[in-house]
Formats: structure tokens, sequence, C-alpha cells
């Protein structure tokens, strides 16, 4: 168990004089603290010399990310009104067990974090200038269950899998705020964000990987790694989910179903090689060659990641389409070493 307590103090420095913004945008800003603090705890159960249940738990406060707690940091030292800190709690349940021949771990998840802050900018073509969305009280929770296990099939042939799911959710409906960079305009405030039970995207909520490695005698090896990937959605776009992006919409209106559903990606799979060869000289010193590649089958279709751009068109919503990253192409690495 531990105890943790803190405080952390940033602020705003503008190095010139926005003449939009004279009498604050140059020189420090108002200097803003946080006081935080953590409690964590942990035991383990011993059922026999191989086998043992785990458990931790823990609840910390953060203080926002700097970088989201001004309204427009480009232009002026104005922040968000009624900051305060995240709460996380987090807690997880695991079975492992640890024989000659077996090593293998079952875990169970949760984590909460409440009262995040979220900003994001986008250029807006009607204002033409930048504009600032920021929410508070962002929520999310992470809840999912892990598997591993090593095994040795032989003296020399080990195999390994992994396997993660869960369920990576935004868990409130956080108020928006949209400001303009050029200008103390708010365009709009109390927003409300209809973000509950929508997915995080940018990340596979399922994923899995297994592989095999023939380790000689000789100090040379030799392995492959089959890895999977689903349950990947875009981000989504916050602003698309509040009543005014559909307020001039009929629920039968296609429209209203582009706006409100989130995208899910396909599933995707790639697979690894590598090998290691290592020379020992005069006993004392070692040279070592590592060689691997990544995405052997050259699978550049997959796509990995993305998000709904904040601008957008109700009664378009093809206008401004999503973006996308996708996987590397085939990556070939090589490292060679020398120990004394």
């Amino acid at each position: 168990g531990g105890l943790a307590l803190g405080t952390t103090t940033f602020w705003r420095k503008g190095f010139y004089r926005n003449g939009l913004f004279p009498d604050n945008s140059e020189g420090d800003s108002e200097k803003r603290s946080f006081v935080t603090y953590g409690v964590k705890a942990g035991a383990t159960y011993k059922i026999n010399g191989r086998n043992y249940i785990t458990a931790n738990a823990a609840y910390l406060t953060r203080p926002p990310v700097a970088r989201t707690v001004y309204v427009s940091p480009r232009t002026r030292d104005e922040a968000i009104p009624g900051l305060t800190t995240e709460k996380v709690f987090s807690g997880d349940v695991n079975y492992m067990v640890r024989a000659p021949r077996v090593k293998a771990r079952a875990t169970f998840f949760h984590a909460s974090i409440a009262d995040q802050v979220w900003a994001r900018s986008y250029y807006h073509d009607e204002f033409r200038t930048f504009v600032n969305y920021t929410m508070q009280g962002v929520d999310q929770t992470h809840t999912g269950i892990e598997l591993g296990v090593e095994a040795k099939a032989s003296s020399t042939v080990v195999v390994n899998a992994v396997f993660t799911t869960g369920q990576y959710r935004y868990g409130s409906r956080p108020e928006a705020r949209i400001t303009r960079d050029n200008s103390t305009e708010i365009l709009a405030s109390d927003r409300t964000v209809y973000w509950e039970n929508f997915r995080l995207g940018g990340m596979p909520q399922t994923a899995a990987s297994a592989g095999i490695r023939y380790n000689d005698p000789a100090f040379w090896s030799v392995g492959v790694n089959g890895n999977f990937f689903a349950d990947m959605y875009l981000d989504p776009n916050p602003d698309r989910r509040t009543a005014e992006a559909v307020a001039n919409l009929v629920t039968d209106d296609p429209q209203w179903a582009q706006l409100l559903d989130q995208e899910k990606l396909d599933d995707g799979f790639t697979l690894d090689i590598f090998a290691m060869k290592s020379w020992m000289i005069q006993r004392k010193y070692r040279i070592a060659l590592n060689l691997s590649v990544s995405n052997l089958l050259d699978n550049t279709d997959l796509v990995t990641g993305g998000f709904e751009q904040l601008r957008y068109e109700s009664n378009d919503p093809d206008k401004f389409p999503a973006k996308y990253s996708y996987m590397y192409g085939r990556t070939y690495y090589a490292m060679l070493t020398f120990s004394f």
C-alpha cells in the first residue's frame, strides 16, 4: 500500500503581445495550483507454491492537463472556468500460475476517470478562424480481462499467447463551450454532449497475440508472432452528438444515423518474425545480432485508428470525411551490440 500527497502549479507565458488581446497575451498568466493525493493498496493470497491470487486498488486525483486549461493558448491567457482535479479509481484481481514449464496470468481490471477536460481546435470555414471546442466533466470507464501464458514445449521451444478484451467507453454527458481564437465571443456554452456509452477511439478494444520461439543451444534463436486486432472505433466528434446537431432533422432522415452512429473499423491481422545470434569472444566479450521483420505480410490496408473531423454539416455529414491512420508496411529492424 501507499499514500501520496502533492501539489501542481502551472501558468501560461506569452512571448509577444497580441494586438487583439493586448492586456492578457504577453507575460506570465495567473498561476493555478491543484492539490492532489492518492492511496493504493494490494493483497496476495498464496494458494500453494505455484498458484496465487492478488488484488490491487487505487484512488488518486490528478491536475488537469495544462494544455487543455486555456481557451486559446495561442492568443491569450483566458482559462476555462470551474477547473477541478481529475478523479481516478482503478482495481484489478489476478490469478497467477508459476509452474516449472508454464507461467500464466488471468486478470480482471476496472478503471474509471472522472472530471477530465477535453480540448480541441479546428478551422471554421464560415468564421475564417480557428475555433476552440472544450468540454468539462468528461468521464471514462475501462473494464476488461487479460490472459497470458508462456509454456516450454521442450527444452528449446517456447510458446506464448496473450489475449485482452474490454469495453472502453465515455461515461458522462459533459458540457461543451465553443469560442473563437480571434475574439472573446462565446459561440456556445453549457451545450450538453450525449457522449455516454460511446467507445473511445484510437485503440483496439480486443487484441490477441500468439507466438513460438526456438532457442538453440548454440546461442541463436528464431521465432514468429501473429497479432490480431478487433473492436476498433473512430474517435467521435462530440458536437455531432448534441441536440443542436439534429435540431433540423427527424429520425427517419438518413443524416440522423450518419451523424450519431459511431463507425467501427475492420478487424486486422499482422505477422512478425525475428531472429537472434550471439558470439562470445575470449570469454569476456559478447557480440549480439538481432533481426526482425514487422508486418511481414505487408498489410497496409489495416486501419489502426482515426477520428471524425470537428468540422461537419448536419445536412451533409460526408462533406468533411473522417481521417484514418493505416498500419505501416513491412518494416525491417537490425541491431548489433557489443558488450564487455
